[in-house]
């Protein structure tokens, strides 16, 4: 397993009762929300027995359910909840760079069937960092960048919730006027891009920025457009709907 992109997953651990044997199964793929599985027992005259069952969700919710299955993000690391001390204060100096945040993200539906366990979303957000051109020669000095991470959502985390503290544009200034925001949820596949356009303000005029944002042909895509800097500046938190994700940014 460790030499392969397949892995040992196990739904609803942290209800084991710490004696009850796993039963072993495998994703079946396409969805499917049913497969057999093999149950290990132990006889009364201490002989070990191997029974097929019928597995679904229900099962694995109520005695430990081992699930073979594919696992291509293997190689990456999930953005994780901060702990308290993990959130700084900062001084409201007018000097400081603005930034902005991903400050909670609640998911309202399972993307995967339970076989396939967590969602795993890729949240990309392409910008201008820092930008503070005044003439269009300088327009030519800037170059747009991307920003992604991984976040994995638990089925039992299904409509909780999160917190994060995630940095989406570390430079925010007052000429970005519009970025390219991408949530997917990963199923692999070959790899493509998203051909973005993100607007920049120069005095009275507006100027669009192409970009190519990254994702896979079988990733579902969540949500995909541009996205105001009006938006993340109405309150201190913003809270909007993006497909079946609710997400709320900072912009400090």
């Amino acid at each position: 397993l460790a030499g392969t992109d397949y892995q040992l997953y196990w739904p609803y651990s942290s209800d084991w009762d710490g004696e009850t044997f796993p039963i072993i199964t495998f994703d079946p793929g396409s969805g499917i929300e049913t497969n057999y599985g093999y149950m290990l027992s132990i006889s009364p005259d201490g002989a070990r027995i191997v029974d097929s069952v019928y597995v679904d969700e229900a099962l694995a919710m109520k005695r430990p359910v081992w699930v073979f299955n594919s696992n291509s993000d293997a190689a990456f690391t999930p953005l994780r909840a901060p702990e308290p001390s993990f959130f700084d204060t900062y001084p409201s100096t007018a000097g400081r760079q603005r930034r902005l945040q991903l400050k909670t993200f609640k998911m309202l539906r399972n993307y995967d069937s339970w076989f396939g366990g967590a969602s795993e979303f890729w949240i990309r957000c392409g910008s201008v960092e820092g930008f503070n051109a005044t003439t269009d020669a300088e327009l030519k000095l800037y170059y747009p960048s991307v920003t992604d991470f991984m976040i994995v959502v638990r089925r039992r985390d299904l409509g909780k919730e999160l917190p994060y503290e995630a940095i989406l544009v570390s430079d925010f200034t007052s000429q970005l006027d519009k970025l390219a925001f991408l949530i997917v949820e990963d199923d692999g596949g070959t790899r493509t891009q998203w051909k973005a356009e993100i607007a920049v303000k120069i005095q009275s005029k507006t100027y669009g920025v192409s970009i190519d944002i990254p994702y896979n042909e079988k990733d579902d895509i969540v949500w995909r457009g541009q996205l105001s800097a009006r938006f993340f500046e109405e309150e201190d938190v913003v809270t909007g709907r993006f497909g079946d994700v609710v997400a709320s940014f900072e912009l400090n």
